[in-house]
């Protein structure tokens, strides 16, 4: 079996277009496949066309499932992507994910040193908010200091009046 005859569709016998492999692995065209399981006898079970192996053709709800089983529920086609040449395409894929590596790399360092400049203006600005706040607890405690101050030498002005005006009164 040549790699051209691997990449025919079972149904329709031409190329691939839009491969898709089911669970059992076979290959076959995304419409041809889809058109296949629409045509089949039970709304919820199709065969492959292949090996006539059962598949789902329903997939669940995925906001009724528990988040907990959500790995475990595929999809029962998957889309493939088959290299036209290996060994050309996997050495530009590798050099320009390389490319995008060292350009990501770049960036991380640059977040990095973001990050550390913004804790230490936070830092900064932290200290400077812990002086300004004791700064006015201690006006604060002037300013109540002042009061009683005041209210004493208020005090002491009245009861010198009294005093004045009872010697006079003499």
């Amino acid at each position: 079996m040549s790699a051209t005859l691997e990449l025919d569709c079972p149904i329709c016998l031409d190329k691939l277009e839009d491969p898709v492999v089911t669970p059992c692995g076979h290959l076959g065209c995304d419409v041809c496949i889809k058109k296949y399981a629409r045509g089949s006898s039970d709304p919820y079970e199709a065969t492959c066309p292949t090996c006539r192996a059962p598949f789902p053709i329903v997939t669940p709800d995925m906001s009724i499932v528990p988040k907990k089983y959500h790995p475990f529920i595929s999809p029962p086609l998957r889309r493939v992507f088959p290299g036209n040449d290996a060994g050309d395409s996997s050495r530009a894929m590798i050099e320009k994910l390389k490319g995008q590596i060292t350009t990501l790399q770049g960036r991380v360092g640059a977040l990095k040193r973001d990050k550390a400049l913004l804790i230490d203006r936070c830092e900064s600005a932290n200290s400077a908010l812990a002086r300004l706040t004791e700064d006015e607890h201690a006006a604060r405690m002037a300013r109540d200091q002042a009061k009683d101050d005041m209210e004493c030498v208020i005090q002491n002005i009245q009861k010198l009046k009294a005093d004045y005006k009872a010697l006079r009164s003499r």
